[in-house]
């Protein structure tokens, strides 16, 4: 039997929650650090007797322990493989070897792992932390601490006051003055993170060995060695140290917030108010996340007293999902408390989901990050290697007890299940879809103005009656007649040089660039004399005019959108909506729909689909449903000040049944129409080949 590494340091650790002693074994040839329980101490305090039979009875005669040669041998395997032992002799020599060359990783594994994430050291800072300790302890007192505590509670209930200004202050700051303030604070940030980490390090007694930066999918984070914080015996000092960066953050913000508070506008109250944001953010949303090796997970590994704590419970949920579907009676991995093991399930299914999310949200960015070709490859490599790879390594694990498997009455249960949950992801299941929409009668119109110019003559009042293309105002925006002078005068231009094809050879030559010119030029044209015409305002139908815009004066310049009256006739009520590309083509032609009026001020309206139309909306003639007003569509910016929406939309146009409905005025709302069954494989399948086809760009 290969004798332990004489290098090696035993220290004792913290107990465990059910109070057994724990000890933790030091390379300080890696600087790695392995905890060990009772039993393993027992055994390697006993090593020396050469043989896992002299051993084994020797701790059930000397201790309460009952152990076996397995239990020997499992131990000798976990010494080895983390490379514990000397290897002194022709067979420790050979198992080192083996253990080396399983460890040792293929070019492609390392490729995978460290494009994704590496680590660079950069500095030893255990000296210049010796000599600065001293200047930095203070800051270690319970004086200090309920200060910050207080600053930020100070701070908070200030801002609670102030929370417009402060939300508005945040939109400005998106500049480039405001991104460079942005970065110096993430600096400062996570700089003092990391040296609250190695401080209270220091404070404890600890080597700091390294501090350097991180790459994770090349974004750059700093960390710090503190692996030696498992010499100490308290789990109460390793909690200090893994918080200490978050509550150097946490002081941070506190100390920022209430400056921003109390400080007058300026670059010194942008830049706390700055940090105060970066660090809210970082410390609460990300270093407090315990699904990620942040240290949130290290953490909650100390509170529960249970290091490598995702391993464990990985190891539990697998045994529990094989006991749940399949029966097969196997012991648990580890023996825990029933609640202590229900969180612990729980927790993993929690992990493996937000991985899941991040792993595919890694695999998109690296997607984006790379070339198209490149990105397909390696956006398939990170979804097989980082999802595929652990459920193929499970279903492995499952084929291994095949034999316990087949023919177990479980086994048929879960298959029955899971044929069911099949059925239901190809049953055609009925859909609805809401979006905003606006109520008026079905002779009721509100009047817009759809290009910008200044109000030349209003020609209706209140009550008066109008017909049909009536006109009931007129603009003017000179702009728009200078524009079609020039296309004109251009026009001309490109007409004699075309002529003067057919008699000069070198314009024959550029015959089609004048024709393809001359076809753009009556193109803009053409858009140019229908904004001019949308000048004259007309009535679209025939009515009464009911209300009026009060607050129009001659000559006043009016933008996109500008409403000049609303004309009323008895009738059916109208409802007017937007829905997407998707929903547009599974609509039910003259399909029945629900109308909910806004903050449920009247009962809900029966309503049928009356059109539907056939290409999208370029410009929206109901800009009260645009994300201007308040509604979920939202508008595409643009140099002519027309309503455009971003993405595509199909109008959408209902009555109501009932045809005693009088309407007022309008009123906005929900309208609920009914789409064609679709089934969740079926979306699935055609919304994964429509991604294919479209960023492949066949």
């Amino acid at each position: 039997m290969s004798p332990i590494r004489d290098e090696l340091d035993l220290f004792p650790s913290a107990p465990s929650k059910q109070g057994e002693p724990r000890w933790v074994i030091h390379d300080p040839i890696r600087n790695k650090f392995y905890e060990i329980e009772w039993r393993v101490f027992e055994v390697l305090r006993r090593w020396h007797y050469g043989s896992d039979h002299h051993i084994a009875t020797a701790v059930n005669r000397e201790t309460s322990l009952n152990i076996d040669d397995d239990f020997i041998e499992n131990v000798r395997n976990y010494l080895s493989s983390h490379q514990l032992l000397r290897a002194d002799n022709k067979e420790s020599t050979k198992l080192f070897l083996e253990n080396i060359k399983k460890a040792k990783k293929s070019w492609l594994v390392w490729l995978l792992h460290h494009y994704l994430f590496f680590r660079v050291p950069l500095i030893k800072p255990d000296h210049f932390l010796n000599k600065t300790f001293p200047y930095v302890k203070f800051l270690f007192s319970p004086t200090i601490l309920w200060s910050i505590c207080i600053t930020g509670l100070l701070g908070i209930f200030l801002l609670s006051r102030q929370w417009d200004i402060f939300f508005h202050h945040f939109v400005d700051l998106f500049s480039v003055k405001g991104i460079l303030f942005f970065l110096i604070a993430l600096v400062i940030s996570k700089v003092l993170h990391e040296f609250g980490h190695a401080y209270a390090a220091k404070y404890y007694g600890c080597r700091v060995p390294i501090m350097g930066v991180a790459f994770l999918v090349m974004w750059p984070m700093l960390y710090t060695d503190t692996n030696e914080s498992w010499k100490l015996k308290h789990r109460r000092q390793r909690f200090n140290i893994a918080s200490a960066g978050l509550a150097v953050e946490l002081s941070l913000a506190a100390i920022a917030t209430l400056l921003w508070t109390l400080l007058p506008p300026g670059n010194i109250r942008d830049m706390a108010f700055v940090i105060a944001t970066v660090t809210w953010i970082s410390s609460l949303f990300i270093n407090c996340n315990p699904f990620m090796r942040f240290d949130g997970y290290y953490l909650l590994s100390d509170i529960s007293g249970i290091p490598n704590l995702h391993e464990r419970s990985f190891n539990v949920a697998k045994w529990w999902l094989r006991e749940t579907l399949f029966d097969l009676g196997e012991p648990a991995p580890e023996v825990f408390s029933n609640r202590t093991q229900t969180i612990l399930i729980a927790f993993a299914f929690s992990v493996w989901v937000y991985r899941t999310i991040v792993f595919i949200g890694i695999a998109i960015l690296v997607y984006y990050f790379f070339v198209k070709i490149l990105g397909i490859i390696l956006f398939a490599i990170e979804i097989v290697w980082f999802i595929g790879m652990p459920i193929t390594k499970e279903l492995l694990e499952w084929w291994k007890r095949k034999s316990s498997i087949i023919g177990n009455t479980r086994t048929w249960y879960s298959l029955g299940v899971l044929f069911i949950l099949l059925i239901l992801c190809f049953l055609p299941l009925t859909g609805k879809v809401s979006s905003d929409a606006l109520i008026e009668s079905s002779a009721y119109n509100s009047v817009y103005s759809d290009v910008p110019g200044k109000l030349e003559k209003l020609l209706v009042e209140k009550g008066s009656t109008v017909k049909a293309g009536q006109v009931i105002a007129r603009l003017r925006n000179h702009k728009y007649n200078y524009q079609l002078d020039q296309i004109n005068n251009e026009i001309g231009l490109q007409l004699k040089l075309r002529n003067l094809t057919s008699v000069d050879t070198r314009l024959r030559q550029e015959s089609s660039m004048i024709i393809a010119r001359l076809s753009k030029l009556k193109s803009e044209k053409k858009s140019i004399e229908e904004r001019i015409r949308k000048l004259t305002i007309v009535s679209p139908i025939e009515g009464k005019i009911s209300e009026i815009n009060k607050e129009l004066t001659i000559g006043q310049w009016l933008g996109v959108g500008e409403k000049f009256a609303a004309i009323k006739k008895d009738g059916q009520a109208q409802i007017t909506s937007y829905i997407n590309e998707e929903n547009i083509f599974r609509l039910k032609r003259n399909g029945s729909c629900r109308f909910y009026y806004k903050g449920g001020i009247l009962p809900p309206l029966d309503c049928k689909v009356t059109n539907m139309a056939r290409a999208s909306e370029q410009i929206m003639d109901k800009p009260i449903l645009s994300s201007s007003a308040g509604g979920e569509i939202t508008l595409e910016p643009n140099n002519l000040n027309l309503v455009k929406p971003r993405d595509a939309i199909y109008k959408i146009t209902a009555r109501t049944i009932n045809p005693k409905i009088k309407l007022e005025q309008s009123q906005l709302g929900t309208l609920n129409l009914q789409i064609e069954n679709k089934s969740l494989a079926g979306s699935f399948w055609r919304w994964t080949t429509a991604t294919i086809l479209r960023e492949s760009g066949f």
